[in-house]
C-alpha cells in the first residue's frame, strides 16, 4: 500500500491557476490551491474590487467595468402576469445570489463597516406568456440606475450624518 502526502509545490503540473470565479467559490478554490502549492490568480469586475477572496489571491487582475446582472422571475395569479429582476446592493457592489449578499452582509458586520444592505426589485406586468416584456425592463433599468444611484448615495448620506 502506498501513502500519498500532499505536494508542496505541485511541480508536477502546473504552479499558477487563474480564478475566474467570485464569493465562496473563489474562496474555496484558493484554499484548496495553496494547500497544494499552487499559486493563485484572481480575475474581477470592479463591482467586486474590494471581496474578501481577493486578498487571499496571490495575484489580482480588474478585467473592467461590471454588467448588470439580475434575478429574474414571473409571477402569475388569474389577474395578472409580472416579469420582475431583483438583485441587492450590498457595500457598494451588487450581487445577485441572496446567499452571497448575506454573506457580505455578516462580512461586513464582522469587520466593523455596518451592516448596508438593499433589495432592489423591479417588475412590469405582461400579457403574452410567451414573450415576456425583457426589453422594458431592460430599457427601464438602464433609465432608472443612475436614479437609483443618487437615492441609495441620499440614504446613505443620511445614515451616515445620523451616526455623527
Amino acid at each position: 500500500m502506498r501513502v500519498h502526502s500532499r505536494p508542496k509545490n505541485n511541480s508536477g503540473m502546473f504552479n499558477k491557476i487563474l480564478i475566474a470565479n467570485r464569493g465562496e467559490i473563489a474562496l474555496r478554490v484558493i484554499c484548496a490551491a495553496k494547500d497544494l502549492g499552487i499559486r493563485t490568480v484572481a480575475v474581477y469586475s470592479e463591482a467586486d474590487r474590494d471581496l474578501p477572496y481577493l486578498a487571499m489571491a496571490d495575484e489580482c487582475h480588474a478585467i473592467g467595468p461590471a454588467t448588470l446582472e439580475v434575478r429574474e422571475t414571473r409571477l402569475r395569479s388569474p389577474q395578472q402576469r409580472l416579469l420582475v429582476w431583483d438583485w441587492f446592493r450590498i457595500g457598494g457592489r451588487d450581487v445577485v445570489n441572496p446567499y452571497v449578499a448575506k454573506w457580505m452582509l455578516a462580512w461586513q458586520k464582522l469587520s466593523s463597516r455596518g451592516d448596508d444592505g438593499t433589495a432592489i426589485i423591479l417588475a412590469t406586468p405582461y400579457d403574452d406568456p410567451n414573450q415576456p416584456p425583457v426589453a422594458t425592463l431592460r430599457e427601464f433599468a438602464r433609465d432608472m440606475i443612475p436614479s437609483i444611484n443618487a437615492a441609495l448615495a441620499r440614504v446613505d448620506a443620511e445614515i451616515m450624518a445620523s451616526r455623527q
